[in-house]
């Protein structure tokens, strides 16, 4: 059971490790606890997007993810649902 979304926002320091310097996470209720994968990380992104908005707006950030989102959803035919909205 998916029970809740989350990210880390960590620092390089250019030597190979990495900081972490926020953690966000939330937890999932009733329909969301039943979305499929892509849908969670389509609702993570969204979830920390917001979240960590003043980041993205004064720092340069490259995200790292398991799973090729963007790649996915650009080579799906029609996106319906969740993942259109």
């Amino acid at each position: 059971m998916n029970a809740a979304v989350g990210a880390l926002l960590a620092q390089d320091d250019h030597g190979g490790e990495e900081s972490p310097i926020y953690y966000v996470s939330g937890q999932l209720r009733g329909a969301k606890t039943r979305y499929l994968k892509t849908e969670l990380l389509c609702l993570a992104f969204v979830y920390v997007a917001k979240r960590l908005r003043h980041y993205f707006l004064s720092h340069k950030l490259q995200f790292i993810v398991k799973f090729d989102l963007v790649r996915y959803l650009l080579t799906r035919p029609v996106l319906s649902g969740h993942l259109a909205r």
